[in-house]
């Protein structure tokens, strides 16, 4: 039977989140969990899914300025993550649960961010399937997709200062919000990094609200990015080697 189980403050010991839930008393889950029971029935909304007892996949959503998108989305509901098992509408189910919380909420519609070209952004044919359109496009292959409840609803839309976000960062910087638990090992390999190439200078960025994240976040993505020279190394996790290769590419130009 396929349930649906709503993170609490009360059950978020005993349920946990979903990603790394095999290490749970690991840095990255602990760092997830504190941020979660500072969020939940504040603001964030996450459930997981279970079928027969295992566990399937979660979402987790949110209203629109709650979130770390960077995303103009007032009176939406917006998707941060989506994860599910392959097969038996897993997805369809919870994205037909925010729905019905975006309904009761009185929202205009749901809203998410995809990236066809990076695993750590929701995959664009789960949305579309189930009505979602495109309604606006930003640099690096980012699109955002929105269901809208009613006919009159307004589109959502990206920023549009994404190059004058960028030039602030002169020398390499770690942007970085705990919202998603990986990005604990994407720092451990970013610092790894700038040890390795010691000549370059480092810095990381930990904005701990929307407000603070709006100036500073170089893509929509928002809960990570790397930075260096004016130019975005990456979205998504790397080894060590793979950023340091990276990194000597921009100073060798």
């Amino acid at each position: 039977m396929i349930q649906l189980v709503t993170l609490s403050r009360e059950n978020l010991e005993k349920e946990g989140s979903y990603c790394y839930q095999n290490s749970p008393n690991s840095e990255s889950c602990q760092r997830k969990n504190n941020w979660l029971s500072a969020e939940l029935e504040k603001y964030i909304s996450y459930v997981k899914i279970t079928d027969d007892g295992r566990l399937r996949g979660f979402i987790e959503f949110a209203e629109a300025f709650y979130f770390s998108r960077m995303v103009y989305a007032d009176l939406y509901m917006v998707i941060h993550c989506l994860w599910v098992s392959p097969g038996y509408e897993y997805d369809s189910r919870l994205i037909h649960h925010c729905l019905e919380e975006s309904e009761r909420l009185g929202k205009q519609g749901i809203a998410v961010i995809v990236n066809s070209g990076n695993t750590w952004k929701s995959y664009k044919e789960i949305f579309l399937k189930s009505g979602f359109k495109t309604v606006d496009k930003a640099p690096g292959g980012y699109e955002l997709l929105a269901l809208k409840l009613h006919s009159d609803a307004y589109d959502p839309f990206f920023p549009y200062d994404w190059e004058e976000q960028l030039n602030r960062y002169k020398r390499l910087t770690l942007l970085r919000a705990f919202q998603c638990p990986y990005v604990q090992s994407v720092a451990v390999n970013f610092d790894k990094a700038a040890v390795a190439l010691h000549h370059m200078s480092d810095g990381i960025d930990d904005p701990h609200s929307r407000d603070a994240l709006f100036p500073l976040s170089p893509t929509p993505y928002g809960v990570f990015g790397a930075v260096c020279d004016d130019t975005l190394i990456s979205t998504h996790r790397l080894t060590v080697q793979a950023l340091v290769e990276q990194l000597k590419n921009r100073t060798s130009r």
